[in-house]
């Protein structure tokens, strides 16, 4: 999409399966170089918008439908590629990773687990590291089918290193990361939460796990000169693997079935699991729920047939990140704001000491009675008026 001088464009969104045709809202008419990404996920639109003045802007939609809230912007990066710098997380709705400056004009990636409103520094579980600086994914790496379906609070994100990868791997659905050895292909995680495996970096061999990551093992198997034609599972229901590499002196072709059956032979007993809480971003509760991943224990070598591991432990108050913004608001902090480009004259403000802000208002959308889940539009209060704030005694929803 190109600017032209004098000429106003109306995007939309077109739905082929639906067969329908949507124009788009913003507060108001935005100068826009281009449209650097979009993407849907979890019933919302994401897109990221390049300004004129080359600020990048990712908006999300509203709950009023195509009308688009904006949730973050920043500068001076409008040349990076945004497939390997943003990516939205299919396993936990309203997790997002953003490559975005730090410290001066350092790429980091940064996580979300609210839709935008709290970004943080994707850290790590252990720091035995020789670089404890923070690291930048590339996001084109990585690969979906890398893990088994019911097993995404398992993932692998990657650096390029040379002329290998430095994968990073997560057990906790993204709160901790983890670098695993150096490799010339992507992990896998086998089947029933059992191996994590890839080739390594050197092509001479595998590196795997047995314990989720906690420690790595390394089997020879070619000489280095060999070349990797193929690395995957057999089949979604064993443990077994196919390697097809070729030696470049002799240029024949080689096979490699590796079978982890000897290893993990017995399915996990209820007390082969661990019960684990699933923090959030400003602590553990998360649409008035307390969620824990039940998983397998890493000491124990059996085969996690469990299904669904999903486990809401006990309910707890509403908080801020249980709220989006409407359309011409926007998140700052633990309120929603006027967004400057909408027509609308009001302020924020601060809550006296002993206070905090009723957030069941200033432009907040309403819930449901008896849960944390938004469904209306609260009709816009005057922000401004300090009888928005109600004592710190008060509870935070009903």
């Amino acid at each position: 999409m190109q600017p032209i001088p004098d000429t106003t464009f109306n995007l939309s969104i077109i739905d082929i399966e639906r067969k329908t045709h949507n124009p788009i809202f913003f507060p108001s008419i935005l100068k826009i170089l281009n449209v650097k990404l979009f993407q849907y996920a979890f019933g919302n639109y994401y897109l990221v918008l390049l300004y004129q003045d080359l600020t990048m802007c990712l908006w999300t939609t509203s709950p009023k439908p195509f009308h688009f809230v904006k949730k973050l912007c920043v500068s001076g990066h409008s040349n990076s590629t945004l497939e390997s710098n943003f990516y939205i997380d299919q396993w936990a709705e309203g997790q997002i990773y953003f490559n975005l400056p730090w410290k001066g004009n350092q790429l980091v990636t940064h996580r979300t687990t609210d839709d935008g409103r709290y970004w943080d520094v994707v850290k790590f579980k252990h720091f035995s590291l020789d670089n404890e600086e923070p690291v930048c994914f590339n996001f084109e790496l990585h690969d979906p089918n890398s893990v088994p379906q019911h097993f995404g609070f398992v993932d692998f994100q990657y650096e390029k290193s040379n002329n290998a990868l430095q994968p990073y791997m997560t057990i906790d659905g993204g709160n901790s990361w983890d670098p695993t050895p150096k490799s010339a292909s992507k992990i896998l995680l086998l089947n029933y939460e059992t191996v994590a495996i890839s080739i390594d970096h050197d092509l001479s061999g595998i590196n795997y796990s047995l314990d989720k990551g906690t420690s790595w093992l390394n089997h020879k198997l070619w000489p280095s000169n060999s070349t990797l034609h193929y690395f995957g599972k057999l089949s979604d229901s064993d443990l077994r693997i196919l390697i097809i590499n070729r030696n470049s002196e002799t240029n024949k072709l080689r096979f490699d079935v590796i079978d982890f059956s000897n290893i993990f032979k017995f399915e996990c007993k209820n007390h082969d699991f661990n019960q684990v809480r699933i923090p959030k971003s400003r602590g553990f509760c998360y649409r008035g729920k307390i969620l824990d991943l039940i998983t397998r224990n890493a000491d124990i070598r059996c085969i996690n047939k469990l299904g669904p591991t999903m486990y809401m432990d006990r309910s707890c108050p509403c908080s801020a990140e249980d709220w989006g913004c409407p359309f011409n608001f926007q998140p700052k902090g633990d309120v929603c704001v006027v967004d400057p480009l909408a027509n609308i004259s009001r302020e924020p403000f601060k809550c006296e000491n002993g206070s905090h802000p009723d957030i069941s208002q200033l432009g907040y959308i309403s819930l449901a009675a008896d849960t944390c889940e938004p469904h209306e539009m609260n009709k816009y209060l005057n922000v401004s008026d300090k009888s928005q704030c109600i004592p710190n005694s008060s509870p935070i929803c009903n």
